[in-house]
């Protein structure tokens, strides 16, 4: 029942990573990771987390928003065995958009959104499998951008949360 891992040609699993999980449900991923964020006390001074597409307006920053990017699989090859049945490792990409506004300058809006960003990140890496819905997580990609808005200046983090898991 099930397949051994010493059949197979894998490096050792990051000391991080837990078991293989049965199947990922996207949506479910995107909801854990908004029910996490929202739980966190770090995360207390931050007015709108939420998995809606809007970008917020000015009297809900800092936020963050919690959407779908992608996803890859690649079949895990048995040693000598082809198999229908063999696991695939899977990654999800999530985009965690942290949100930030001032009104005196784009170096505040900056300023602020480093400590929005500072923290979602520490959430991540203490709540890596999330919940247990995946093997592991990485934050390795970040975009960020800055633009004027009515009455002052928006900053945004885009954060690319490759979600691991053997399916």
């Amino acid at each position: 029942e099930g397949w051994h891992p010493w059949l197979c040609k894998l490096s050792p699993p990051h000391p991080r990573f837990s078991p293989a999980v049965s199947a990922l449900n996207y949506a479910d991923l995107v909801d854990g990771v908004v029910a996490i964020l929202r739980a966190d006390t770090r995360l207390e001074d931050v007015a709108h987390i939420s998995s809606e597409p809007d970008d917020p307006l000015e009297g809900q920053c800092p936020a963050v928003l919690v959407s779908l990017s992608g996803f890859t699989r690649q079949p895990m090859h048995l040693v000598g065995v082809t198999s229908a049945a063999a696991p695939y490792q899977e990654t999800v990409r999530l985009e965690l958009a942290c949100w930030a506004f001032a009104a005196e300058s784009a170096g505040d809006a900056r300023k602020r959104l480093q400590e929005v960003v500072t923290l979602v990140l520490g959430v991540c890496v203490d709540n890596f499998t999330l919940g247990g819905r995946v093997s592991g997580t990485n934050v390795l990609r970040g975009d960020f951008q800055t633009r004027r808005g009515e009455g002052g200046i928006f900053a945004r983090a885009v954060l690319g949360l490759d979600c691991l898991a053997l399916t």
